[in-house]
């Protein structure tokens, strides 16, 4: 079990550097440890961390099959928390798809889960994902309050990253709403977080909607 662990971690830093392929082996190691453990959190874990790395690498079909088995495993763990994660993972995957429908379904499932164990910094991820799928449906006022509701949630919980990336969806809705003050406050805020921390998608995403606000005026 403490080898899954330490797996996974490994697997956790290859991923924030970016090397995608050498965290997934290293995720495997974490299953294959975690499934002689019998460790059924474990289990559910390693397949969530494997599905996060397979999304970013564009593999839709392997991320599904992740998330189903880390579902199932977190559920007979009793694990809410992570289990919210998984299903706020899928939600986007389904966004992806344009299944908007299905993807806001298990979105709100992730929240109720993330609700009930009182995981405010997951709830913030949640209601994050949920205005983006929302904004992918030109459903601009109702993604406009849940990414208030998110900056909102990480602000009170101090997540560097997370907050940063709240103010960057604020701030692309408020471009779409027309309130381009707003917006280039947002993200001048999604910068000034970042600085601390180093997410170079994140920050090229922002200078991007910048560079927009700067297109339209």
């Amino acid at each position: 079990g403490h080898l899954s662990t330490l797996w996974r971690l490994q697997g956790r830093l290859a991923s924030a550097r970016g090397d995608q392929w050498r965290a997934i082996a290293l995720h495997g190691r974490a299953l294959k440890q975690a499934e002689t453990a019998h460790d059924s959190r474990a289990i559910g874990l390693a397949h969530y961390e494997l599905g996060q790395c397979y999304r970013k690498v564009g593999d839709v079909a392997i991320v599904r099959e992740h998330l189903s088995k880390a579902a199932s495993a977190l559920h007979a763990a009793g694990d809410r928390r992570h289990l919210a994660l998984v299903h706020s993972l899928s939600g986007i995957s389904l966004a992806q798809l344009g299944h908007y429908e299905e993807s806001m379904a298990s979105l709100r499932q992730a929240e109720r889960l993330a609700t009930l164990v009182h995981a405010n910094d997951v709830l913030a991820t949640v209601c994050g994902n949920q205005a983006n799928v929302l904004m992918l449906e030109h459903r601009y006022e109702q993604a406009l309050a849940l990414a208030e509701r998110s900056v909102s949630l990480h602000e009170a919980h101090g997540s560097g990253h997370g907050r940063a990336v709240a103010l960057a969806t604020l701030g692309q809705i408020c471009v779409r709403l027309g309130d381009l003050a707003r917006a280039e406050d947002a993200l001048h805020r999604a910068l000034d977080v970042r600085s601390h921390i180093q997410f170079h998608e994140t920050t090229g995403a922002v200078f991007d909607t910048l560079a927009q606000i700067h297109v339209i005026r």
